[in-house]
C-alpha cells in the first residue's frame, strides 16, 4: 500500500519507510525504532498546499495577446516509473533500465519495497497558453463584420524539480479501496500542441 485515509492527514497521503541511502553491501537502509525495525511514517501528500494562476490579455491596436499559467506548491509524487527503473533489480529480470543504474552502487538483490526513495517534490509552474492574433480591418466590405487570424500554443512550458516528465500524473487506479492520487507509473505527459485559426463574423 502506497497511501492510506487516516484521521487528521489530506487525502493521497503517501505513508511508508523513509529511504536513507544505500550501505555498503548495496542494500536500501531505512529509519529504525529502538528496537530495530524499519518504521512507517507519513511522507506527504499529492494534494497541493496552494494553487495558483495568472491570466494576462493585451490589445494594442490590430494585436491581441494572450496568456495563461497555473501551478501548485507542496504537492508530492511518488515516481513509481524510477522505481521500476532506476534500479538493478529489474535488470536481472531482463528489464529495461536507464543507463544511471550501471553507475550506482546499488546491488541487484536490492528490494524495490515502497520508501521515501522516490517520493518528490511536485511543485510546478505551467505556461499552459499563449494565443496572438491580428484583427483586420473589415470597413470596406459590407458582408464581412470581423475577421481575425491567431496561433495558439498549449503547454509550452513547465518549471518545476520533478525528475519525471510531467508533474501532474496519476495513474487513476485504487489499492484495497483508496484511489489513488499522485503516483507516476509510465503515464503518458501532456502534449504540447499549436493551433493556428481564422474567426469570421458574417
Amino acid at each position: 500500500r502506497v497511501q492510506i485515509i487516516t484521521n487528521g492527514q489530506p487525502v493521497g497521503t503517501f505513508y511508508g519507510m523513509v529511504y536513507q541511502g544505500l550501505d555498503a553491501n548495496g542494500l536500501s537502509v531505512y529509519k529504525k525504532d529502538a528496537e530495530g525495525n524499519a518504521v512507517k511514517e507519513n511522507l506527504g501528500s499529492a494534494l497541493p498546499d496552494y494553487t495558483f494562476s495568472i491570466t494576462n490579455r493585451i490589445e494594442l491596436k490590430a494585436f491581441d495577446f494572450s496568456m495563461f499559467w497555473y501551478g501548485s506548491a507542496g504537492n508530492k509524487v511518488y515516481n513509481n516509473t524510477a522505481n521500476t527503473l532506476f534500479l538493478k533489480g529489474p535488470l536481472s529480470k531482463g528489464y529495461n533500465v536507464t543507463k544511471e543504474v550501471f553507475e550506482s552502487n546499488e546491488s541487484p538483490e536490492n528490494s524495490n519495497a515502497f520508501s521515501s526513495r522516490f517520493i518528490e517534490d511536485a511543485s510546478f509552474l505551467r505556461l499552459s497558453n499563449v494565443t496572438l492574433g491580428y484583427t483586420f480591418k473589415t470597413s470596406g466590405i459590407d458582408w464581412l463584420n470581423r475577421a481575425r487570424i491567431y496561433v495558439t500554443g498549449n503547454n509550452l512550458l513547465v518549471f518545476t524539480g520533478y525528475s519525471g516528465y510531467d508533474p501532474e500524473v496519476n495513474v487513476d487506479a485504487s489499492e484495497n479501496g483508496v484511489p489513488s492520487i499522485g503516483i507516476d507509473y509510465t503515464a503518458y505527459p501532456k502534449p504540447r500542441t499549436f493551433t493556428f485559426g481564422i474567426n469570421l463574423q458574417f
